[in-house]
């Protein structure tokens, strides 16, 4: 099992920029665990998630998180894969 723990913090609620990433881990056959989550309270406000994944493949792993986390733009203020096994 590969895993991988994401930090995303920015307008990642209203954008739906969460919930396509969460999508595209189980499409690949991944799983998710939402670790910690702070959603902005003003619509300014930025959102925090750090989200532990996992699959089955390193080729799992990737499609399924870390190439969706390199297309978005606006919505991401800042993006990370903290620790890698």
């Amino acid at each position: 099992m590969y895993k991988e723990t994401l930090e995303l913090r920015g307008h990642i609620i209203d954008s739906l920029i969460l919930p396509k990433i969460l999508d595209n881990i189980i499409s690949h056959g991944g799983d998710y665990k939402i670790e910690e989550i702070l959603i902005g309270h003003k619509k300014e406000d930025p959102s925090y998630a750090r989200i532990a994944i996992q699959a089955a493949s390193k080729k799992n792993l990737k499609n399924g998180a870390l190439v969706l986390f390199a297309s978005f733009g606006g919505g991401v203020t800042w993006a990370s894969a903290l620790y890698r096994w």
